[in-house]
């Protein structure tokens, strides 16, 4: 079934997805397994060692391409430094909600610093409170930052992202000059012209609501539309016809076979068309990659008589990434590819079967129910991995409305190149909004069916394999090749990998997770019988005022833990570095019993809360000292403090609840910001810390920390945050008294795993894995 193109092309992927794990045990691991699939080839399967051996090779050649274009050569020279950097506006603005409204890509030709001029020819991307034009050359002077990597397990990962883009750093301007205008005779340049030309046409012509929807059917700009409305799309499908190169390159292939039903003329007239798209127009990867399949499989056609799908796909990633290997981490990219594997190679057997149903038959829905199959069921765990979700509908929706966005492209281009045509050509301008009602409407329809999206959590890339073997075996067995060697094989190595899924679940455990939510606390508490408890959200600065931790950053950790029905959600005071997190959960998620402090009855957040509560149907209690919730895992949580009502006058952040929690021989404490642990008498020798308001010297006194002597301390506070915390002293104080100090600044999310005899097992996101000690 697969060749050695692509089984080599596979590897070399692999390696290259693989490189960011790469470590000496992987490695160790990986030539493990290298020599045991080589016997398996050479005494089982009856394959050349050879082609084992290549694959292998090929592994670490995707690994070294990797190393290679992470390296980022402008941000390395000049980390964090005030530079001015030249050269020419080369995209549209995108809208940002920060306080930089405009962000541009840039054209960099040269960079200055401490009055030397680099020749760099690298693009930049360019924020700035100014409002500047395509083709515009331009001197700006401000702070070179690189981009973040993932902060959160299974976080996106901006570095990664734009510099798939072609975009190695970041520059927020401080001063900028317009220096000219570029002057090119590159027919891509001015076709740039001359969409940029449409941009602004339209941005005058048309409403906002308009303008936003009618950027992203033309080109791809979805930065106009709000957070809510680009979920909607999303969740909706209806999202999939606004990604302009699969929409522009499904036109294309509709036009091309109306013009000629001949398949000879139509293939070669494709190939004209798709390449005559990807120089002019649009020069995506998804755009690229339709080009070279269409020209491979062209090619191997007449030169052989015949084209090999998968390996012809195979062989194009392969010559994508051999030019960009950062292509792998585009999660948009990799589904394209993926949904077009599965369908090669599962759509004839699916075909086939459905096509003996005569009811499907006589209404000819065997060719979209096979699609419809394999994305929405083969392809799932991929969509779980890269999306956390699937829309169902998305298949079917896609043909009623190209008619719609084919009608918006062809009118757009008369109407807004010349700015009084949009005024004169009535009916073409009723025909274009039109088509936008539609597009408009058609998400709000969708959301109104059942089951229109579901969410799904990140699986684990074993629990993929295994996904894949299966799916791979039911294949097989649609074709008739289920009492095979292969298959028998294939079988065997997904019981291999069940057991071994088997083996890592254990009954009788406890997770606690430290969200990486900045300068805030988030942490949730799992027991193995699935009762999910969390306790504080994080939250936003107050000078972060447009980004919202708790729906960008804890609801998607989450959603992609598979936490998405929530047995308690406790708040520990109503500051908003607490519970803005739970506010987003409360309006996202499923949560059984919202539990609040009684006081500051007037706060902004608690009135927030209490409403969104009652919208959503959510059972509010408000506990106090003394009070305790039994789970059936046999966790315990007790509330221990504060004593009775406080008041508003008061320091607001000795309103916190202070939350014992119990399992088996484990005991935990959650001390949210409270600082009066003056009066506070606390379980001693406990096992695990959540220390008190960030690691800040209030709330932290000796005293209360040799009391407590936690085996471990967790402090959850943002990487060089503005109050400086923790305090050294406090940090020294628990190194003193032999406490593990784990930091989500410097360790990003912490894990712990205990069973009810009290040990602990913890790793994180940056820092590894290890064992608690156990008390003398």
């Amino acid at each position: 079934m697969f060749s050695v193109i692509a089984i080599c092309c596979a590897a070399y992927v692999l390696g290259i997805v693989s490189a960011p794990l790469i470590s000496f045990l992987y490695l160790a691991l990986f030539i493990f397994c290298v020599i045991l699939a080589a016997i398996i080839s050479r005494f089982v399967l009856k394959y050349k060692v050879s082609l084992v051996l290549l694959a292998a090779l090929m592994f670490f050649a995707g690994n070294a391409r990797y190393l290679v274009a992470s390296e980022n050569t402008v941000y390395d020279k000049f980390p964090e430094k005030y530079v001015e950097i030249s050269g020419s506006i080369c995209s549209f603005p995108q809208i940002s909600q920060s306080k930089h409204k405009y962000r541009y890509e840039v054209e960099t030709d040269s960079l200055t610093y401490l009055g030397e001029t680099y020749a760099i020819n690298k693009k930049i991307l360019l924020n700035t409170t100014e409002e500047l034009d395509f083709g515009d050359t331009i001197s700006a002077w401000g702070f070179l930052t690189d981009f973040s990597d993932a902060s959160n397990e299974f976080g996106f990962n901006y570095r990664l992202f734009y510099k798939s883009r072609g975009i190695l750093a970041r520059l927020t301007a401080l001063e900028i000059t317009k220096t000219g205008e570029k002057h090119s005779l590159s027919p891509a340049f001015w076709v740039g012209k001359l969409k940029y030309q449409m941009y602004r046409n339209m941005q005058k012509c048309l409403n906002n609501e308009d303008f936003s929807l009618a950027c992203a059917v033309l080109f791809g700009d979805r930065s106009h539309f709000s957070k809510e409305y680009h979920s909607l799309l999303l969740k909706t499908g209806v999202g999939r016809v606004l990604y302009s190169s699969f929409t522009h390159i499904s036109l294309i292939l509709i036009i091309v076979s109306l013009l000629t039903s001949k398949k000879k003329y139509r293939d070669i007239f494709f190939v004209i068309a798709i390449t005559f798209y990807l120089f002019f127009v649009n020069s995506s990867s998804v755009a690229l990659k339709a080009c070279i399949t269409a020209g491979l499989a062209l090619s191997a056609k007449y030169l052989r008589g015949y084209a090999d799908k998968f390996s012809i796909l195979a062989f194009t990633v392969f010559l994508l990434t051999i030019y960009n290997p950062l292509l792998c981490f585009d999660g948009g990219f990799m589904m394209s590819v993926i949904s077009t594997a599965f369908i090669i190679l599962s759509y004839k057997p699916l075909y086939h079967r459905l096509s003996g149903i005569r009811k499907i038959r006589k209404l000819h829905l065997a060719a979209p129910l096979s699609v419809w199959i394999i994305l929405c069921f083969g392809a799932l765990p991929f969509s779980a991995y890269y999306f956390n979700g699937i829309s169902v509908y998305s298949v079917f929706l896609v043909p009623p409305l190209l008619p719609f966005v084919a009608c918006i492209i062809l009118t757009a281009p008369i109407l807004f190149i010349l700015s009084s045509a949009y005024t004169m050509l009535t009916p073409l301008a009723l025909l274009f909004h039109t088509s936008l009602d539609v597009l408009r409407i058609t998400p709000h329809a969708v959301q109104k069916l059942p089951f229109y999206y579901i969410t799904l959590a990140t699986p684990s890339i074993i629990k993929i394999i295994l996904y894949c073997l299966l799916w791979w075996i039911l294949i097989r067995a649609l074709g008739g090749k289920f009492n095979t060697a292969k298959t028998k094989f294939i079988s065997s190595a997904a019981a291999g990998l069940f057991i071994c899924l088997a083996l890592d679940f254990s009954i009788n455990s406890l997770g606690i997770y430290f969200v990486n939510v900045g300068q805030g606390d988030a942490a949730v508490l799992h027991t193995s019988l699935g009762e999910t408890v969390i306790i504080d959200g994080g939250g936003s600065s107050d000078y972060e005022k447009n980004y919202n931790i708790g729906e960008s950053i804890f609801v998607p950790y989450l959603i992609s833990h598979g936490f998405t029905h929530i047995d308690t959600a406790i708040v520990s005071h109503y500051h908003k570095d607490h519970v803005e997190g739970i506010i987003a959960a409360a309006e996202n998620l499923k949560i059984n019993t919202l539990i609040l402090p009684d006081s500051m009855p007037q706060s902004p957040y608690r009135l927030q809360l209490e409403e969104v509560a009652k919208e959503k149907g959510i059972k509010t209690e408000y506990l106090h000292t003394g009070d305790e919730i039994r789970f059936r895992s046999g966790l315990r949580l007790y509330v221990i403090a504060p004593e009775g009502f406080v008041t508003d006058t008061e320091n607001e952040n000795n309103t916190s609840l202070v939350i014992k929690a119990c399992y088996g021989n484990f005991t935990a404490l959650f001390t949210g910001d409270f600082e009066d642990e003056e009066n506070l008498s606390p379980p001693q020798n406990i096992d695990l810390l959540k220390v008190a308001h960030h690691g800040s010297e209030d709330g932290n006194s000796r005293k209360f920390i040799k009391s407590a002597n936690p085996r471990i301390a967790v402090i959850s506070v943002g990487k060089g945050n503005r109050y400086g915390l923790p305090d050294r002293a406090v940090v020294r104080e628990f190194n003193d008294m032999g406490a593990l100090v784990l930091r989500t600044d410097l360790l990003g999310d912490i894990r712990c795993k205990i069973n009810k005899k009290g040990n602990i097992k913890y790793n994180s996101l940056i820092g590894g894995t290890g064992n608690a000690a156990k008390r003398r």
